[in-house]
Parts: C-alpha cells; structure tokens; sequence
C-alpha cells in the first residue's frame, strides 16, 4: 500500500491493536503508548494479556537508536516493560514521578528533558486542558524533542497563544 505520494521527513501513524496485529516487519523510530485500557478485549478471547501484548507490537523491531515513549502512570504499561527486553531508549512521562530523561509536572509546569536539553512550559499556556491532554502534551513534547525540534515550535504547537 502507497501511503503517501511525496517524500516526507516524518510520517506520523495511530496504529489500533487490530492493526498491529498483523504487523511483521514494520519498525517504528519512535514510538508512543499513552495507556492500555481494557478495550476491544473481545478480539482477545477476553484476555488481557493478549491485549496488551497486542499493544506492545509497537516495539517488537525496534533498535537502541530508536525510543520509546511511554505513560510511566499506567501501571499496566509498567507492570508489561518490567517483563520484556525492549531494546529502544525509553523516555517516560508523567504527573506523578519526575525523571533525568522524559516529562514529568512540576510547579505547575510541563518539563521536558532530552539528552542535554531541558523545555519547560506553564500548563494554563497549554490549548488542551485536563488530565489526558496533559499526558498527550508530554508525549508531543518529548517526540518533538527527539526531533530537535526546536523550543519556540513545540511551544507554538502546544499553546493556545
């Protein structure tokens, strides 16, 4: 299948489990998994596990130049990263925990950490309120980051200004 006509620098895809599932080769760059809710488990014989292993399909060819992003406040994301070997640089984002690498909330703001570089931004100045835009913002944010996409833009994405 053609996907697109013309050569892009990026291509950004939302993959459903059923999707994923029959995927063999394909290897994502970067790759992001917001959270794992039990949804579509009639697909899976009801049973979670083969959910969420549907869910990490994601990962299966990735390499160490490639990351991971991920909800480290999903505990069943965390409870499944804890048992497989998962070769791709893992950048978590959370309101909760706070990381050397990744997004976390910290005196009302968004702090994005990569590599040597730190973006940080007031959550009111995000366009998306609430809880579940915070936590895609974080992960737009550590994407954009991994992209050298500079400070200025990702605040220009992400804000209502």
């Amino acid at each position: 299948y053609q996907v697109a006509t013309q050569d892009y620098d990026y291509y950004v895809l939302e993959l459903s489990s059923f999707q994923l599932d029959g995927m063999y080769d394909f290897k994502a760059d970067i790759a992001v998994l917001l959270n794992i809710t039990p949804d579509h488990l009639d697909r899976y014989d009801n049973q979670m596990e083969k959910y969420i292993k549907s869910k990490f399909r994601i990962t299966q060819n990735m390499s160490e130049s490639d990351c991971f992003i991920f909800c480290a406040d999903d505990e069943i994301s965390i409870s499944h990263l804890n048992e497989i070997v998962l070769k791709a640089k893992q950048l978590p984002f959370s309101q909760k925990e706070k990381f050397d690498e990744g997004a976390f909330i910290e005196e009302e703001q968004m702090k994005v950490r990569y590599k040597d570089d730190e973006y940080n931004m007031f959550l009111n100045e995000l366009s998306l309120q609430g809880k579940h835009n915070i936590y895609n913002s974080m992960a737009a944010a550590i994407t954009g980051k991994v992209l050298n996409i500079r400070n200025e833009v990702l605040r220009q994405s992400l804000s209502s200004c």
